[in-house]
């Protein structure tokens, strides 16, 4: 019997251009963070981004060609103790 639980949470984001130019944006999430010490969140896929680990936001920095799409994947996962009840969204 194990203590832990193990969620693995994955996101697709899409992007698209449908303007005539290219443009370079700026692309933001979250991951969850933990409070609790028994609790973690580990990013275990940014898809190219970069995390900044005190507040959980993934940062993508994309150029889009005109009528352009990117997809954009990021993946984490969460352990924690078989005997509190979590919700992961």
């Amino acid at each position: 019997m194990s203590t832990e639980k193990i969620i693995t949470k994955s996101y697709q984001i899409t992007v698209r251009n449908t303007k005539g130019i290219a443009i370079n944006m700026n692309l933001y999430d979250q991951i969850p963070l933990s409070s609790d010490v028994n609790s973690k969140v580990v990013l275990t896929d940014a898809g190219n981004g970069n995390l900044e680990e005190s507040t959980g936001q993934i940062t993508w920095k994309i150029n889009l060609k005109p009528k352009e799409t990117k997809k954009i994947t990021f993946t984490y996962t969460v352990t924690y103790p078989t005997n509190i009840s979590l919700i992961v969204q």
